[in-house]
């Protein structure tokens, strides 16, 4: 190191924040070691310091008295290179070297690595070789200031944020991100117009950039008029190449100051340059780093800036990934999952259309001012270009192919969830109708709509379900023939829209549940509120005898967790286990007969009753009364409804009542709406009945309140038919 009136414990100092600013330039190093000609190290980061400087003895080059050598490249171990770089002062004296351990030998990497550190490097070595205390002072200033842009940006600050905060530091007026790969444009800017230099330049730069992105290795300054005509700028310019994804995306990001201001410099290139590494990490973040196109996330941050118009959403999934991954092996899947996203790009794809990897061999591609007709036949054009692949050891075409899902965007204002929405029913579609296939989301397609409509009514549920806007509701259950025995109540959901307030009924969303797995989820939701409700009257329900009727899809039937947490939520209530009656479909209980019986035997050994609802409307009911263990029938309203006027509905209520008197169980009839149905009911031996002539469902916690207020009430007055 020269010598100088500093303290040497500063210039080591100094040089210790260098090996920072090196990491921060290039994450990808290994190790770091900046040393003295005599070779003692005044800065080191990483593996290995030791030997590396082993290495730097054996190519004898920084022994003290040496002629200044050109930079070598070693050999470092069986998958390492060792990049040796000299430090020579401009009177030609030897200050020092830098030795940098890369996780490749690649004589190339090493090549491109010296040239994107160059301004790095010379900046350190005009730091260590100034023996002007301001002068040095000002170039600590610079270097803590670089060293420190990897924790200048908050975790989780947008793309946007990072931009703006990087156009600040540099003092420009606009900043440029150019990915051109992904069609990916960003801009910012620091004034509400720009200037007319700024202006005029950046109306060219696109397409300077698309060209020289892939081609730029280190910064660029151009700070007005060149020497010839046609590369004048008419503004000043700096340029620095970024790489993402270990190098297979290549982006710029240019930064455009006015003519007139202060042209951009050294420090200002080597403070943007590493500041470039903190973009990369957030540009990244919306990138699939397996294939380098965009991930989710990065697609609706794309849609996010497309504020109007319309375009079409393509889910592009490839066929039997799974199988090719089985016989070929993973890294033929691995290798066609690259080259199925290097062809959504240009030309296959048009100008402004962006493509993203989802999961696995799901891919979107995303592309403004096209109709659903012209979606379809890019759709085709990309199964047509995958089929061309060429995938295993052999390199034969093994006929890959892909199902496509197009889903018409009327506005890009609206939420891409939508889209998706609707371009993965047609997906579905597409492979159930025998795959390699493409669908096309059209509103006229009554089917289509429909489970769309599910799709939608399914993601409301989950979002209801997280937010607890599903509510229970009780209806009553009466007596028939006794009007001052106990009231009971079943228990029925009511669903909140996330979106309106709106209460909406089972029959707008249980059918999405069904489809889509819901039902275990919300019959464990229903169960666990209603012994939190029902919990604070434990006494009165008991007191009342006062029955309580939750019903359980065939979803959960036989799912021992479902009923494990049943019982111990029954038994942490503290509820009399004889005040709660578990519903059952007469269907659900005889898809899997012998696991409804288990499930069954074990609530009833718990102290529950069992009530076996919809009861009828199978071709085997006696055999299910003799197989479970049942102490409920509830007939079927379809039958209750019309039982005055269809004599078949009448004998068939007749029958229930004869069975569940030869088995004694108890009975009760669906759907009354009238005295007259009432009255025949209880002439032919029904116990209880439900329906609007007794009460309408009312809210769960209203039904509780009424309980409580007419405990001490006459009971007779609470059951009055109305």
């Amino acid at each position: 190191m020269p010598v100088s009136n500093e303290n040497p414990a500063k210039s080591d100092a100094s040089t210790v924040r260098y090996t920072h600013l090196f990491r921060a330039l290039e994450p990808g190093l290994l190790g770091v070691v900046l040393a003295a000609p005599d070779l003692r190290r005044r800065g080191e980061w990483g593996q290995a310091p030791a030997a590396i400087d082993a290495a730097l003895r054996a190519t004898g080059w920084l022994a003290a008295g040496s002629e200044p050598p050109a930079p070598q490249t070693p050999p470092f171990g069986p998958d390492q290179g060792l990049l040796l770089i000299p430090l020579v002062s401009d009177s030609g004296r030897l200050l020092g070297g830098l030795a940098l351990l890369l996780p490749s030998a690649a004589p190339e990497a090493l090549t491109a690595l010296r040239e994107r550190l160059s301004p790095a490097v010379e900046c350190l070595r005009q730091e260590i070789s100034t023996v002007d205390a301001a002068a040095r002072a000002t170039e600590l200033q610079l270097l803590r200031t670089a060293s420190q842009l990897e924790t200048d940006y908050e975790e989780g600050a947008s793309l946007a944020q990072v931009l703006d905060a990087s156009l600040q530091r540099a003092g420009a007026e606009m900043v440029l991100l150019l990915v051109p790969a992904l069609g990916l444009k960003v801009e910012h800017k620091r004034a509400a117009a720009f200037s007319p230099s700024v202006a005029a330049e950046r109306e060219g730069l696109v397409a300077r950039l698309t060209a020289q992105a892939a081609t730029l290795r280190r910064p660029l300054v151009i700070n007005g008029p060149g020497p010839r005509a046609d590369r004048a700028a008419g503004c000043r310019m700096l340029l620095v190449p970024l790489r993402c994804c270990q190098g297979r995306v290549r982006a710029v990001v240019a930064y455009l100051s006015p003519i007139d201001a202060a042209p951009f410099g050294a420090q200002q290139t080597l403070v943007l340059q590493a500041g470039g590494s903190a973009i990369v990490r957030r540009l990244e973040a919306d990138l699939d780093r397996r294939t380098g196109l965009l991930n989710r996330k990065g697609l609706e941050d794309i849609m996010q800036r497309v504020k109007r118009g319309m375009g079409c959403l393509l889910l592009i999934d490839i066929d039997r990934l799974h199988a090719i991954n089985e016989v070929q092996g993973f890294h033929v899947g691995d290798d066609l999952l690259g080259q199925v996203g290097d062809l959504l790009k240009a030309p296959l794809l048009p100008q402004g259309a962006h493509a993203a990897r989802l999961f696995g061999g799901c891919y979107a591609v995303l592309v403004a001012g096209i109709e659903a007709q012209a979606g379809a036949d890019l759709a085709v054009q990309i199964q047509d270009a995958v089929g061309a692949l060429k995938i295993g050891k052999s390199g034969g075409r093994d006929a890959v192919k892909v199902s496509c899902g197009v889903a018409e965007i009327k506005n890009f204002g609206e939420p891409l969830a939508k889209a998706f929405v609707a371009a993965e029913v047609v997906l579905k579609l597409a492979k159930e109708r025998g795959r390699s296939r493409v669908e096309v989301h059209v509103s006229e397609n009554s089917s289509i709509i429909r489970r769309h409509d599910e799709v939608f009514a399914a993601a409301d549920l989950r979002e209801a379900l997280r937010t607890r806007q599903v509510m229970l509701f009780a209806q009553k259950i009466v007596s028939l023939k006794d009007r001052q025995a106990p009231v009971g109540f079943e228990l029925l959901m009511r669903m909140r829209d996330p979106q309106t307030g709106e209460i909406k009924p089972p029959k707008e969303f249980i059918a999405a549940a069904q489809r889509y797995q819901l039902l275990p989820a919300l019959d464990r939701y229903v169960a666990d509120l209603a012994f939190e409700m029902l919990a604070p009257y434990r006494d009165l329900l008991g007191r009342q005898r006062i029955s309580v009727s939750i019903n359980v899809s065939g979803q959960s039937v036989g799912a021992p967790a479902f009923i494990d947490n049943f019982i111990s939520q029954l038994r942490a209530s503290k509820l009399p286990p004889s005040v709660i009656t578990v519903e059952i479909t007469e269907q659900a209980a005889v898809t899997n007969l012998a696991q409804a019986a288990d499930m069954m035997r074990r609530l009833r050994d718990a102290g529950c009753g069992i009530a076996l609802d919809d009861f009828g409307t199978g071709a085997n009911s006696l055999a299910y009364l003799r197989t479970l263990p049942i102490t409920r029938i509830k007939i079927d309203g379809s039958f209750v409804r019309d039982m005055l006027t269809n004599a078949r509905s009448d004998a068939a209520v007749r029958g229930i009542a004869q069975l569940a008197l030869g088995f004694r169980l108890d009975t009760v009839a669906e759907m009354i709406e009238s005295k007259e149905v009432a009255d025949a009911l209880r002439a032919m031996g029904i116990d209880k009945g439900q329906g609007y002539f007794f009460g309408k469902p009312e809210p769960l916690e209203d039904a509780l309140a009424a309980l409580k207020k007419r405990d001490k009430s006459d009971i007779s007055e609470f059951l009055q038919f109305t």
